[in-house]
């Protein structure tokens, strides 16, 4: 697929796609623009297939999430021949404050000159005071704190070696945003962690929270049933399912004609 065929792709998806940012004000042809934009930067997304592109465009849309890697709020990565849509550290901390319960939501990167101090258990507490002269260092400790409307606090914390394990895991844990910013992917870690111990009355938080990367198992936008399926497997087993969520339906040029 080349740039002009996704354009008109993306023309055909619009009514889909405003459907799936009601309640948001996010114009669909803004999100269209935004997508020609990030296959401009990478032109790697247009060697996924044109099923997986379609169905991260309709989940960026479902949850709300401009695909905009500069803002933070989420990312188109290629895996390969299927494309994902990743949401971002500030696409996390928007669903979580959408959701109503949490007034709050933060993480931050602790480096190896700040002074910190954590405790878990009947009176927790996190203190903080980041290095602001001279070197700080190399990250140790990312964190996430939440504070919900009621006045509970809650928090997360994982160690530099935590987070590792998970970008190891990851298929894209040596490129994309994983190589670009690793504090931001860190932080977006962290706070996944914790968005999945908070009771969020928001069905995107909860969706978010349970979207993994790279072998796409979790949480997955279904275009025959317009709403997300979970998938649970490894990389492997999701190729098979990935097709079978497009193909084994009606052809998806049926249900999204190309724009003449």
């Amino acid at each position: 697929m080349n740039k002009n065929e996704l354009s008109t792709e993306l023309t055909g998806l619009l009514p889909q796609m405003e459907n799936a940012l009601l309640n948001t004000n996010i114009p669909a042809e803004k999100i269209a623009r935004i997508v020609l934009t990030e296959v401009t930067k990478n032109p790697k997304i247009l060697n996924c297939t044109r099923d997986s592109i379609l169905i991260s465009v309709m989940e960026a849309c479902q949850l709300g999430l401009e695909p905009n890697a500069i803002s933070g709020l989420g990312y188109l990565i290629p895996y390969g021949t299927k494309c994902q849509f990743i949401p971002g550290y500030k696409g996390y901390i928007k669903l979580a404050l959408q959701a109503g319960s949490v007034s709050s939501i933060w993480a931050r990167v602790v480096k190896e000159n700040d002074m910190f101090e954590y405790e878990e258990g009947d009176s927790p507490f996190i203190k903080h005071k980041p290095c602001i002269t001279g070197n700080a260092g190399k990250p140790i400790v990312v964190y996430a704190i939440c504070k919900k409307t009621n006045g509970d606090k809650q928090f997360e914390v994982m160690t530099f070696e935590d987070v590792e394990s998970i970008r190891k895991k990851s298929s894209a844990g040596k490129y994309g945003p994983w190589k670009d910013d690793w504090n931001q992917m860190a932080k977006k870690t962290v706070l996944k962690q914790l968005c999945k111990y908070l009771e969020l009355d928001s069905d995107k938080a909860s969706i978010a929270a349970e979207k993994q990367e790279g072998g796409m198992s979790g949480m997955v936008y279904d275009l025959e049933k317009k709403d997300f399926i979970y998938v649970n497997g490894g990389e492997e087993k999701l190729e098979g399912n990935m097709t079978d969520l497009v193909e084994d339906a009606e052809d998806l040029n049926e249900r999204f004609p190309v724009a003449n």
